[in-house]
């Protein structure tokens, strides 16, 4: 395990670092090429903040892709199984619970991807008043014009800063709602499928103590979901 988990971290982060400079370069590259009309409606800083900022979030994409997305349903199909094999019934039982957790898991990523998408277009406008203000730093002083740039600045840091903070309301959101059906989930496996063990003897207390065991590492992977979704 300790093996496998630096494998998996040093990867992940030196495929995330060759995407970014590669696709850094082709961004770069692409723009150099591109006419002056496109030049002429974007600002300085709007372009600084795509080949930087924007660019800058594939890392973290790919950093989870590789940590989470793909060990994520890895792990949960081979649990499913292995609680396949001990309950077929109580499995189909207990996955009743998945349209639910999908349809919250849908939600959250629509929220979340108008949020960041805003987020994004805010921190290139910054990228921009700090680039225009610097760029006409002789202006500003010759009109007296710092308090002004500086409030329109700290207006749009503070928009940015509260789109952030509903990115992160709709992740912990999720996490905590995506908690909360894995132990409701469990609770009921536990009530309704001790009663059928009882009831009907085709489960040893073991074996259905084995089936709980592996519904409860079920829902610990799914709980971070949220997150790689934003």
């Amino acid at each position: 395990m300790v093996g496998a988990s630096f494998g998996v971290g040093y990867l992940s982060a030196y495929l995330a670092n060759l995407c970014v400079t590669r696709l850094r370069n082709h961004v770069l590259h692409h723009m150099l090429l591109l006419d002056m009309t496109f030049f002429n409606r974007r600002s300085i800083g709007n372009l600084m903040s795509v080949v930087t900022q924007d660019v800058a979030a594939v890392s973290g994409a790919i950093d989870i892709l590789f940590s989470n997305v793909l060990k994520t349903p890895i792990t949960v199909i081979m649990l499913i199984i292995a609680m396949f094999f001990v309950s077929p019934k109580l499995t189909l039982y207990s996955l009743t619970v998945a349209p639910l957790i999908g349809l919250l898991l849908y939600a959250i990523g629509r929220r979340v991807r108008k949020i960041s998408q805003r987020i994004q277009e805010l921190r290139a406008m910054l990228s921009s008043l700090a680039q225009e203000s610097f760029a006409g730093i002789r202006i500003v002083k010759a009109f007296n014009m710092e308090q002004e740039q500086a409030d329109r600045y700290e207006r749009e840091s503070w928009q940015a800063f509260r789109r952030g903070l509903k990115t992160v309301a709709a992740e912990e959101l999720g996490t905590g709602l995506t908690a909360f059906l894995g132990v409701a989930t469990v609770a009921a496996m536990i009530l309704a499928g001790g009663y059928y063990v009882l009831q009907t003897r085709e489960l040893s207390g073991s074996e259905f103590v084995l089936f709980v065991v592996f519904l409860t590492q079920v829902f610990r992977p799914l709980k971070g979901s949220s997150r790689v979704i934003s």
